[in-house]
């Protein structure tokens, strides 16, 4: 008995002292689970840019960049918030690869759901 109290007594300070505390994001900074879904919003923008060939010319170009503001207007932010919070988040990368974890979650998700007959 006093063996596995021990054990678990070890085990809780282990992980206790491995773990990083939370990072605290600054208040001109978008939230991270309000990120995490703005980030998948851009990537499927960026496919889209990518598959339709977006980038080509001019007329083109001004169709990718209202995909953009119609992203920033839904999630109201405004491109420079968008900068800043990705400059921001980008600062802290085992952070921000955690975010992009749950970004690929997120993305992988709705995938499943489009592929459903």
């Amino acid at each position: 008995m006093k063996f596995r109290t021990y054990l678990l007594l070890s085990f809780l300070i282990l992980i206790t002292a491995c773990s990083k505390p939370e990072v605290k994001v600054p208040a001109d900074v978008i939230p991270r689970d309000s990120m995490i879904v703005v980030l998948a919003d851009i990537h499927l923008i960026e496919a889209t840019i990518q598959l339709k060939g977006l980038g080509r010319n001019d007329t083109l170009k001004a169709e990718a960049y209202g995909r953009y503001r119609y992203v920033f207007n839904k999630h109201k932010i405004s491109s420079a918030q968008f900068r800043k919070s990705l400059e921001y988040y980008r600062s802290e990368p085992e952070y921000f690869h955690t975010m992009y974890d749950e970004v690929i979650t997120r993305l992988s998700v709705e995938q499943a759901k489009s592929n459903k007959p």
